[in-house]
């Protein structure tokens, strides 16, 4: 589906412009600075047409949620090959964690069976993370 590939792609360039500077240090930060917004307007041209065209499919939760996932699958391949770090079992906790919150915050929205009930004036959690070590505090 064009959605999903255009989500993709999105995703890939967020996270180069997100995260790729940090395997250039010893650059100055203006630079890696101003190379990621360029690499984030790439981002945007993807985007943009999938939230657009996919909205004819999807709830707006429902393109959050595919968004989420798609991220934490292209993060993962990130960290894994471009990064050259191990994945361990608390980097796939903390992932459960941000994909929850997210369902969690979405919540209000018609998400069909993703549905996940919350009362109307409860404020979405907040989390913390550090190293894969999540805190998360609900009001």
């Amino acid at each position: 589906m064009l959605t999903i590939a255009l989500l993709f792609l999105s995703n890939i360039f967020m996270t180069f412009a997100w995260y790729g500077h940090l395997k250039f240090k010893d650059l100055p930060l203006w630079q890696v600075t101003l190379a990621s917004w360029l690499l984030a307007s790439f981002e945007y041209m993807f985007q943009v047409p999938a939230n657009r065209w996919g909205s004819a499919i999807f709830s707006v939760g429902q393109l959050k949620t595919i968004q989420v996932v798609i991220e934490l699958v292209v993060f993962s391949g990130f960290v894994r090959l471009y990064m050259k770090q191990a994945l361990t079992w608390n980097s796939w906790d903390s992932c459960f964690y941000s994909w929850a919150q997210d369902l969690s915050s979405a919540s209000g929205d018609n998400m069909g069976h993703l549905r996940v009930p919350r009362p109307a004036d409860a404020a979405p959690p907040v989390c913390f993370c550090m190293r894969s070590n999540c805190t998360c505090i609900s009001s």
